[in-house]
């Protein structure tokens, strides 16, 4: 199938930098999904691009409001325009979703503004392209906040986990557990890193310190001490 995976954010669509190289949902499951043997386009859409020639969409849902949210205008109007679309969320922390989509639609001129309360560009994308589809949006918002979601729900998490705990009521939610993929800081059967085809580098254990206050004298009393 050609499956088209797009998302709120940078990371969604795909075109994140991550020097931890952390293996979120966002980034395994293209690769699941073309070891399946399917075409994956995953991209940023631009509001009025033809989203119909594409057998299954996901769109990775944020809080709209968040500064990461970049490409969420394109994100809504695929949702729009597939109502088929399958949606994903690629973060633990919900509640700011829902919550998000709620002071949208609380005072929907929020959604369209360009400046924050410091005159800072909010840095929104596709802004123009978005205008023809402002009831649409509009309404889409008005839906994530106080509705059930009229889209099946695909997240991250292991069998027979309490799903309510997302505090996300969607038509029906499928998890599906990307943990055989998450091999970054493993060793691959095929000795390669999993987004970057580099070979693995071996990693040693080692104690690691951490302190929200100068223990360095405490530290020396111990080397001095011998323990």
């Amino acid at each position: 199938m050609k499956i088209l995976i797009t998302g709120f954010n940078a990371l969604t669509i795909g075109t994140a930098k991550s020097p931890l190289n952390i293996a979120t949902s966002a980034r395994i499951l293209p690769g699941v999904l073309k070891e399946l043997g399917h075409e994956v386009t995953q991209k940023a859409i631009i509001p009025g691009e033809d989203v119909s020639h594409y057998d299954k969409v996901i769109v990775y849902v944020f809080g709209p409001n968040s500064l990461s949210a970049r490409y969420w205008y394109g994100a809504a109007y695929t949702i729009i325009k597939r109502p088929d679309a399958i949606i994903s969320i690629d973060d633990h922390q919900t509640k700011e979703t829902v919550s998000g989509f709620g002071t949208f639609s609380r005072g929907h001129w929020r959604i369209w503004k360009k400046l924050s309360q410091a005159g800072n560009p909010v840095g929104k994308m596709y802004w123009d392209e978005a205008q023809p589809y402002k009831k649409e949006i509009e309404d889409l918002v008005d839906t994530f906040a106080f509705d059930e979601w009229p889209h099946k729900l695909l997240i991250p998490a292991y069998d027979g986990g309490n799903y309510e705990a997302l505090r996300l009521k969607a038509k029906e939610i499928t998890n599906w557990d990307p943990s055989p993929f998450t091999n970054s800081y493993l060793n691959d059967p095929k000795g390669k890193d999993l987004f970057t085809e580099q070979p693995i580098v071996k990693k040693e254990k080692a104690w690691v310190m951490a302190s929200l206050l100068n223990k360095m004298n405490w530290l020396k009393n111990k080397l001095l001490l011998g323990q």
